[in-house]
């Protein structure tokens, strides 16, 4: 009998960089990505019913804060999955 993957294990995928190295990766990494929803928001001043504007995204990828650059830079990935209207 063949033994099936539980509920509870993750699901790890192994990937092969170009330069030879392996890298693990989770499945679903997306939907554990966001830890506090809205923070970017209150912290440019942008009210949560509006996007944020590309040049503000932009200028907190730069920022000298490291958790407002990683936040800014998610958004930014983010932003390229979302269908243009």
């Amino acid at each position: 009998m063949m033994d099936l993957p539980r509920r509870h294990e993750k699901r790890v995928v192994v990937e092969y960089h170009s330069k030879g190295g392996k890298v693990r990766s989770e499945t679903k990494w997306m939907q554990k990505a966001v830890k506090k929803p809205g923070s970017l928001h209150k912290a440019l001043g942008v009210p949560m019913d509006k996007r944020i504007p590309f040049s503000k995204l932009e200028k907190a990828s730069h920022s000298t804060s490291p958790l407002m650059r990683k936040r800014a830079d998610l958004a930014l990935v983010f932003s390229k999955f979302r269908p243009e209207k």
